[in-house]
C-alpha cells in the first residue's frame, strides 16, 4: 500500500465496516475495503458496549479491466445489485 502501487485493499475481522477510496502516487487510484462480517448477537461487544453495526457484511467488487480510472473498480454493498450490474457489464 505505502508504494503507491495497490488497487484493492481488503479486511475483515473487526466486525466494522468501511470503505476508502484515494489518488496515490503514480496516479493510481487505490481502493480500501473492510467487511463487518455476519457475525451477529456478539455477546463480547454487548458486554463493552460496543455498537453493532447493521450493513457491511459482505462486498462485492468488479474489476473492469477495459474501464480507465477511477472507475475501474467498483464496490457493491448489496450483493444483488452487485450481481446485477456484473450481467450487465458481461453483456455489452
Amino acid at each position: 500500500m505505502l508504494d503507491g502501487k495497490c488497487h484493492l485493499l481488503t479486511a475483515g475481522h473487526i466486525h466494522q465496516w468501511g470503505q476508502l477510496t484515494t489518488e496515490q502516487r503514480h496516479e493510481r487510484i487505490s481502493h480500501a475495503l473492510r467487511v463487518r462480517g455476519y457475525k451477529r448477537d456478539d455477546s463480547h461487544a454487548r458486554a463493552l458496549g460496543f455498537h453493532e453495526q447493521s450493513h457491511g457484511s459482505t462486498a462485492l467488487v468488479v474489476l473492469d479491466p477495459e474501464a480507465v480510472e477511477p472507475g475501474r473498480i467498483k464496490t457493491f454493498w448489496d450483493l444483488e445489485h452487485g450481481c446485477d450490474y456484473l450481467t450487465w457489464l458481461r453483456s455489452r
